[in-house]
């Protein structure tokens, strides 16, 4: 743990990205008050709070800065950030997660980093009106490289099996 004007900092780093937590000292011993975390992956900032509300920053070492809204998480569920190869190309993405009010369903905002625009592209699915953004559980298999999306409506579970097509967009295969 770090520590610089009376705030900690908290670095995790991987192979690809550095991770920074950072809040207040008097929040060790008090309830956790400030959560707004920074991710650093492929030179790109994201500035994203944990808990208090759905704003997300991404800052460009070109100076352009984007801001987007991520889904809404209930007020007890933390948001946490997971950085993977969501498109099977051997780049690592980043995705915004938490789990609903039910408990059963994850809750992802993924963002494709493009390599030849050095920039980061929001996954939608393509075959819903609603919740374009919103990913459902998603299991990505490496095997014939798709995505399934499942989520549970009342007594039920659905799932729709994805492709990732051109321009990092997802072409719809069929229901499970």
């Amino acid at each position: 743990m770090l520590k610089f004007n009376n705030i900690n900092m908290l670095i995790l780093s991987c192979l690809t990205a550095v991770v920074i937590f950072m809040f207040p000292e008097s929040s060790i011993a008090q309830p956790f008050n400030s959560d707004s975390s920074l991710v650093i992956l492929h030179d790109v900032k994201f500035k994203f709070s944990t808990f208090h509300d759905q704003n997300l920053t991404i800052s460009y070492q070109d100076g352009e800065t984007s801001r987007i809204n991520l889904e809404e998480s209930p007020e007890d569920k933390p948001r946490y950030c997971e950085i993977a190869d969501f498109n099977f190309d051997g780049i690592d993405d980043i995705g915004f997660v938490f789990t609903d009010e039910t408990g059963l369903n994850l809750i992802y905002n993924i963002f494709i980093y493009s390599p030849l625009s050095k920039k980061f592209i929001p996954l939608f699915l393509p075959d819903l009106e609603e919740d374009k953004f919103r990913i459902l559980n998603p299991k990505f298999n490496t095997t014939d490289k798709s995505l399934t999306v499942s989520y549970k409506s009342g007594p039920s579970w659905s799932s729709y099996r994805y492709k990732f097509g051109k321009n990092y967009k997802l072409k719809f295969i069929g229901e499970l």
